[in-house]
């Protein structure tokens, strides 16, 4: 017979011949009773592990004894977690079990992480973001339960171009978003939007060339894949508008936005760019 830790457990000797009484020899997990009247088990096992005990019954012909197995399993529910990618983490796995003789095993965890298989906790770094559904089990006095555990290790696209550019996720230091490690003038953050090396100070965003004529005002912008383009205008005082718009591109090179209706006097323009 087989129950789990700390959930109701009924069995009920069955045995033919009318007997007029049942025992139970050996020890069951804490929580459980019997009752030699009935023969019936029950209540809530409170320890979990292989119990071997002996039954019989017996009537004005003898006894008849056989002997019985009662698996108590650990309790282990599917489980799961969100946590960031290359951030440090400490999960347990949460079990009725803990202390001596209990094991832990799990398989399938991401790169970075790994089991205490003594307690049970989950602990490192994620190096790949994605969602991982491992195996998992608890086993103790010969009983065990196995369930999932399906851990997500989440990054941003701000994250992951860090990761590609630095081999950090890290805010700090040579990635952080203010920092210019090129030394081009473009911060970290302004080099992530416009999509161009952080690592590479002839890798940036330009205007390549401007041309006015009567009814038009056109600028041409070296572009990069993914990114999206728009041209504002602003006259005198006024409040920047958006006259033309370009994107998001599907491959990288020169992106022209073209203003139809310039005005007749002076007016301001930039490019406005827009990562994914």
């Amino acid at each position: 017979m087989t129950g789990t830790r700390g959930y109701p457990l009924s069995y009920q000797i069955a045995a033919t011949h009318s007997p007029q009484a049942y025992t139970l020899a050996g020890r069951l997990p804490a929580g459980l009773v019997f009752n030699p009247a009935t023969g019936l088990l029950s209540g809530i096992p409170l320890e979990s592990g292989l119990f071997q005990v002996t039954l019989g019954a017996t009537n004005t012909g003898g006894t008849t004894t056989l002997a019985f197995t009662l698996t108590s399993r650990p309790a282990l529910a599917n489980q799961s977690a969100t946590v960031p990618l290359r951030q440090s983490l400490n999960l347990q796995i949460a079990s009725s079990e803990s202390g001596a003789g209990v094991t832990y095993t799990a398989t399938g965890l991401p790169s970075g992480v790994v089991l205490d298989p003594a307690s049970g906790l989950l602990f490192g770094s994620p190096l790949q973001a994605g969602v991982f559904t491992s195996s998992i089990s608890v086993a103790t006095g010969g009983a065990s339960a196995a369930a999932t555990f399906t851990l997500t290790a989440t990054a941003s696209s701000l994250d992951l171009w860090r990761l590609a550019n630095f081999g950090t996720t890290s805010n700090t230091g040579p990635a952080a978003d203010s920092a210019d490690p090129d030394g081009d003038g473009s911060s970290n953050l302004a080099e992530y939007t416009a999509g161009t090396d952080p690592n590479n100070a002839s890798d940036v965003f330009k205007i390549l060339t401007a041309i006015r004529n009567v009814t038009s005002y056109t600028v041409t912008a070296s572009g990069k894949a993914s990114r999206t383009y728009v041209l504002e205008r602003r006259e005198a005082q006024g409040s920047w508008i958006a006259v033309a718009s370009v994107g998001p591109l599907g491959i990288s090179g020169p992106v022209t936005l073209t203003d139809t209706a310039p005005p007749a006097k002076s007016g301001i323009y930039r490019i406005r760019v827009s990562a994914p």
